[in-house]
C-alpha cells in the first residue's frame, strides 16, 4: 500500500512533509500549497522510521 500524494500542490517528496511518532502511529502532516490548507493522516501500527519513500507516491 502507498499513500498518495500526487495530486496536492507542493507536495514531491517526503521532505515535504512532516512526519512524527505518537503512541501507537505515525503522522503524517503536510500542507497544500495551492489551496492554503493544512491536513494529516494516521497511520496507525507503524512508526516514522518505518515509513520510508516508496511508501509513497509524489507528483
Amino acid at each position: 500500500e502507498k499513500i498518495d500524494f500526487s495530486s496536492i500542490a507542493g507536495i514531491t517528496q517526503r521532505s515535504d512533509l512532516t512526519i512524527t511518532d505518537q503512541t501507537g502511529y505515525a503522522l503524517i502532516s503536510y500542507h497544500d500549497t495551492g489551496g492554503g490548507w493544512d491536513a494529516s493522516i494516521r497511520v496507525d501500527g507503524v512508526t516514522a522510521a518505518h515509513l520510508q519513500d516508496n511508501d509513497f507516491i509524489f507528483v
